[in-house]
């Protein structure tokens, strides 16, 4: 017998004899009198008689079948165990084993799971789901009906006591697809409309929701799902509502204002729904079990691990899903951090708007949830596959959260691209205005701020403390209940970013635990920068130069780090013993004549003191001991700083004296 292999492809009947000689003939898939007449006048050229005529024949109504009806080709046989709720399924394609599994079939979801898998094995029924469901449906209200007891063995029913069920079960409601190719430009320009009719939103937010209940549908597109922070300063500004709009235009959407962690996790490991979570800020903020959750599900790859069983076999648990939070505020920066934020304002009365009627709504927009669902499914594919270009402005954590939106807005044309990046663009600047740091970038911007003021190098802890609290619009002073922030608090906080506390000499005999500006520069380059990444400039300054000292009666001498300048021109930085003055410069200073310093390192010159040089005056020589200036100099009682060792330009010895 001869071997055949007979396909359609298009509206043709292609027939291949021993895989050399291939033949084809114009026929409909779906019209069995062009079926017919093609298979005669394929045999008669191939000269095939009797059973190789009648075998061409069968083979070419199974192929008109694959073509147009492939699901006719599935057979589903269901058995009922000895034990359990669940069926065992072997489901078979044109007479070939696909798969074998034992599933709940009363569970609409485990149907679909069945079904998605179906057709994930046969090319043929790829994109197909939806029907191979309905053949699904089909087999198991005709298995119901011919063995009502099937489902549930009635030995489990008889040894069950009936016990009221608590609550109600969860509708995860998936839209049947649109019969025919839709425009996506179209779909969304529908959406922004529709959401602009409802609710107030602020600039560009409409196309950003919009693109966001599309990438809900197209989720199994995506590694990464931004969550979408509705916000607003105050209630009343309509975050509800675009809640209740959005969970009718997505996909197996679950609405609700509060929600346990196992709940959570356990419904998006079996469901994966899209998850609205209203009044996010009552409990959300302090729940850091369910934060670690939804920021886990920002990705595809993230899970949670529990123990199940009676075993305590630890198991992981999928929590990747589209997610939605209504928050009055802000909400915690690591959520935020993941999210594309929404800043929604109170209704002005010039601002209109059509009032939404909850049972009106499903019927009102069925077809345009379809819309989206078809041509969703026709580009997923092309989404899956997409790397879209992402705007400059957007950070890393940013970027990965808009490509999907990117996506969506570039499969659906140039002019919704642009509408994309510009939104994106804005969402950027709006951020960047409106970003409240977090608290440990906060301390270090105050702390930098401190060190400004007061001019100088070093301070103890305890008057950084001080300084933090007596800023009026900062967080320190209402810190801990109201005590306000402490050492120890502060040490904890600083000590993250490797900054420790010191022994560190703030004046001649004042040695104390302290902080030195030189230890903060490596975290303030790295935290406290601006939109683009760069350094902050300081208050004042044209750059973001390193503890520069510019000396302005000396030339403008720069110096870049004192300490290494004079560790580099060869100065002890431990300084000889102060030499005997006698007793005709000791009553010198007792009268008040003249001033005598010991050397201090606690303002960044290894010669005196913290008070900066005076203006005019003569230069000082010395040997880095003693600095003596009295009054037949005019300088006044000081004490001063020597301009000659600020400068590492000690000039020769003349006895640790300046008459």
């Amino acid at each position: 017998m001869p071997h055949l292999k007979v396909m359609f492809v298009g509206a043709e009947l292609q027939v291949t004899l021993d895989g050399e000689r291939t033949i084809a003939k114009t026929a409909s898939p779906t019209d069995d009198v062009s079926i017919a007449a093609a298979v005669m006048a394929i045999a008669d050229e191939f000269g095939l008689e009797g059973e190789d005529r009648i075998d061409l024949a069968t083979r070419a109504s199974a192929a008109g079948l694959l073509a147009s009806e492939p699901c006719r080709l599935l057979v589903f046989r269901m058995e009922r165990p000895q034990r359990g709720i669940r069926l065992s399924v072997q489901v078979s394609f044109a007479g070939e084993p696909v798969l074998r599994d034992l599933v709940d079939i009363r569970e609409l979801r485990a149907r679909e799971r069945l079904a998605k898998e179906v057709a994930s094995r046969v090319p043929a029924l790829q994109g197909r789901e939806p029907e191979v469901l309905a053949r699904l449906d089909r087999e198991v209200e005709f298995f119901s009906y011919l063995e009502p007891a099937g489902v549930l063995p009635a030995r489990e029913e008889a040894a069950a006591p009936e016990v009221p069920a608590q609550g109600r079960g969860i509708d995860f409601v998936v839209p049947v697809a649109w019969t025919e190719p839709v425009d996506g430009a179209e779909v969304l320009d529908e959406l922004t409309e529709l959401l602009r009719r409802h609710v107030v939103l602020p600039r560009q937010g409409a196309e950003i929701v919009a693109l966001w209940i599309a990438h809900a549908h197209a989720l199994d597109a995506s590694d990464v799902s931004p969550r979408l922070v509705l916000a607003s300063p105050e209630r009343r500004c309509g975050k509800s509502t675009l809640l209740t709009l959005i969970r009718a235009l997505t996909p197996r959407a679950v609405f609700t204002s509060h929600v346990s962690v196992a709940a959570l996790f356990r419904m998006i490991a079996a469901h994966q729904p899209t998850v609205l979570l209203d009044e996010g800020d009552a409990f959300i903020k302090h729940n850091e079990d369910i934060r670690a959750m939804l920021n886990a599900g920002h990705r595809r790859d993230g899970c949670v691990i529990r123990c199940v069983g009676d075993g305590n076999e630890p198991r992981s648990f999928p929590v990747f899903a589209a997610t939605a939070i209504a928050a009055i505020g802000r909400l915690p920066a690591t959520i935020e951090d993941r999210a594309i934020i929404l800043r929604m304002k109170r209704r002005m009365p010039n601002e209109k708007v059509t009032r939404l009627v909850l049972h009106q709504l499903p019927g009102a927009i069925e077809g345009l949830v379809r819309r989206i669902a078809r041509w969703v499914s026709d580009h997923l594919e092309t989404l899956k596959s997409a790397d879209p270009e992402v705007p400059p402005e957007l950070n890393d954590r940013a970027a990965d959260g808009w490509r999907p939106l990117l996506a969506i807005a570039d499969a659906a044309g140039p002019r919704w691209a642009g509408l994309a990046r510009a939104a994106s663009r804005e969402l950027a600047r709006e951020d960047g205005l409106q970003d409240e740091a977090s608290t440990k970038i906060l301390l270090l911007r105050s702390v930098r701020a401190i060190f400004q003021d007061r001019g100088v190098d070093r301070i103890a802890s305890e008057d950084l403390v001080d300084a933090l609290l007596a800023i009026e619009d900062g967080p320190w002073s209402g810190w801990k209940h109201g005590t306000g922030i402490t050492q120890n608090i502060l040490a904890r906080m600083l000590g993250e970013f490797g900054i420790r506390s010191k022994t560190v000499r703030l004046a001649p005999g004042d040695r104390r635990k302290g902080y030195e500006r030189a230890g903060f520069l490596d975290a303030w380059e790295r935290y406290l920068v601006n939109q683009d990444g760069d350094p902050e400039e300081e208050a004042g300054e044209g750059s973001s130069k390193r503890d520069t000292v510019t000396s302005q009666e000396t030339g403008g001498l720069q110096r870049h780090g004192l300490d290494e300048a004079i560790r580099d021109a060869g100065v002890p930085t431990e300084l000889p013993a102060r030499p005997s003055t006698g007793p005709t410069e000791a009553s010198r200073i007792e009268a008040g004549q003249g001033v005598t310093l010991e050397p201090s390192n606690g303002a960044g010159c290894h010669g005196v003191t913290d008070r900066p040089p005076p203006t005019g005056g003569p230069p000082c020589s010395c040997n880095g001991e003693v600095h003596v200036w009295d009054s037949d100099h005019g300088l006044g009682p000081g004490p001063w700083r020597c301009w000659s060792c600020q400068l590492v330009a000690h000039g020769p010895a003349v006895g640790g004296v300046v008459p």
